[in-house]
Formats: C-alpha cells, structure tokens, sequence
C-alpha cells in the first residue's frame, strides 16, 4: 500500500512571511481576495505550471489573461528546485486571489526531513472558496516510490503520496460551482488512468444533475484518441474546447476543461504562446445566470 503524504501531521511555513500556513484536513489555504460580487460571466484558466519553475513568467501570463478562477497543476512547495517558494501562495498573494492547495506528492530529493518539499494542485479564486478536500485515487503507480538502491537524486525523482484531485466548492453570484483539479498518471498504461478517472467521476455522480461542476486538470493522454475523452462526455460534461487542440509542445491534447450542468461556456482557447511551461494554458468564460437557484439551496 502506498503511503498518503498527509499534511495534517505537517507545519508548513509561508515562505513570505515565516508565519504557519492555515491547513485543515491536509489542505493549505490562504484567503488574500477582497472581491465577492460576480458577473453574469466569469474567466476561468486551467495550467500545468511545470512545478512553478518559471514564476515570473507564469504570473505576467495570468495577469494578461485576467481570470477569476484558477486550476493548476504541479505546483511545488519548499522544493530546491523553485527556491523553496509556495508556488500558489504567492502567486495568490500577489494576484490578490484565495486559494487552496492539495499535496499529490513529497518530492524527497527537493526537500529534507526538517524541512520537506511537496507537490501538488492548486485552485486560485477572486470568489470565496466555500469548502475544499482531496479524493486520492485508490490506484496508483509504483513507478515514484523510492528504492533502497536508488540515491536520492533528483533526477530519479524520488516519492511519497500518490495522484489525486483537488475539489473546491466556490461561491460565484448566487449560487456555488464545485470545481475538480486533477492529474492523471504519467509513469503508468491508460487502463489506469482510466480506472483514476473512474474514481473521479463515481465521486462527481454524488452531485444533483442542477449542481455546476468543472472538471479540468492534465489526463496524461491525447484527448483526441483517448477512452478518458469518452468517458467523461458519456458522464454528461462537455469540453469547453471544440476539437481538442495540442496543449503541448509535440501536439499531444493532454489537459482538457469540462462542465456538467447547468453551465455554459464561450470563447473556450489554448494558449500556445504563454512560453512559462511544457504544457499550454486553457481559458473559458462560463456563465453564472444559472446558479440563482442552486444558490437558494444551499
């Protein structure tokens, strides 16, 4: 059985402030947002930020686009490789956005035992986050585990924890979007994934057909070929994106964005030219007229 690395056994520091970081059951949270009134449409942006190793660039590229809920995926907390930075709190923190982050892995070659180093996804918002949680996924690949043989280097990339997906319920208008972050398997077949994505949508089924959700993340997989893509349209989401266009270098459709619900979307894009990571930004705008009575409900 793989070991869940579990950050309520954790204290982790602000790398701005030196202060502990708010943390419940396992998540980190920072509130840093002053804005609670939305419009009748919001932006949203789902990226792999590629461990966050080109902040600067990967916040200018935010900032041009202008969104108001943010999903992202591999982002590092106390890692060596990105300076020891919390990657979505600053980004939060300077952007003027909430956020919430989940642990997928302990990168054990980036950090040490007094002072570890994760990686993980993150979901920014101007709009209150109402409630956030990790579902680990129950299959996993052996691939990151260490091996008594093996130095801890970092080109081995050595692990604990396993893939996951971050899900935070936002409050938007009236009403409330529940938002899905995940990241597929890359070191594994795509029956797993597969059997990855399958936990991800029994855990959305939970939800009434009027509830709005967002599923977006990295799928590790050409969408344009993959079952993952069939899958998650036999479950009632539609890609935001017509045509599954290459989110990275090479051509592969590996990162999607997708609704279920009572939702709409327009101007759904790939963003080949934010030049910050190895995978392309995707933005959409969705509407929120239709939340005044799921609002009422909660």
């Amino acid at each position: 059985m793989m070991r869940w690395v579990g950050l309520s056994v954790l204290v982790f520091m602000s790398v701005m402030t030196m202060k502990p970081l708010r943390q419940d059951n396992g998540i980190l949270r920072g509130s840093f947002s002053t804005q609670f009134e939305s419009g009748d449409w919001f932006k949203i942006l789902n990226w792999n930020i590629n461990k966050g190793l080109q902040g600067g660039a990967i916040e200018n590229a935010i900032r041009r686009e202008k969104p108001d809920v943010i999903l992202l995926q591999e982002a590092d907390v106390n890692a060596r490789r990105t300076k020891q930075r919390n990657v979505a709190e600053e980004l939060a923190r300077s952007l003027s956005f909430n956020y919430v982050f989940g642990v997928e892995f302990e990168e054990l070659a980036q950090g040490s035992e007094s002072s570890p180093a994760f990686h993980g996804q993150a979901i920014l918002s101007r709009f209150p986050i109402r409630s956030s949680r990790i579902l680990p996924f129950t299959h996993q690949s052996n691939y990151w585990r260490p091996r008594a043989y093996l130095p801890r280097w970092p080109v081995f990339q050595p692990r604990l924890g396993g893939r996951m997906a971050l899900i935070a319920t936002v409050a938007v208008g009236n009403g409330t979007v529940v938002f899905y972050d995940l990241h597929l398997e890359s070191q594994g077949s795509e029956q797993l994934r597969l059997q990855q994505l399958d936990e991800v949508l029994a855990d959305a089924a939970q939800y009434p057909p009027d509830t709005c959700l967002v599923l977006a993340g990295d799928f590790n997989s050409d969408l344009r070929v993959s079952q993952l893509k069939q899958k998650v349209i036999h479950a009632g989401f539609r890609s935001v994106i017509d045509g599954f266009p290459s989110t990275k270098a090479g051509g592969a459709a590996k990162d999607g964005v997708f609704v279920r619900g009572p939702v709409q979307f327009d101007r759904g894009h790939v963003h080949p030219d934010t030049g910050a990571s190895d995978h392309f930004a995707i933005t959409s705008y969705l509407s929120v007229s239709c939340l005044e009575q799921q609002g009422k409900q909660q």
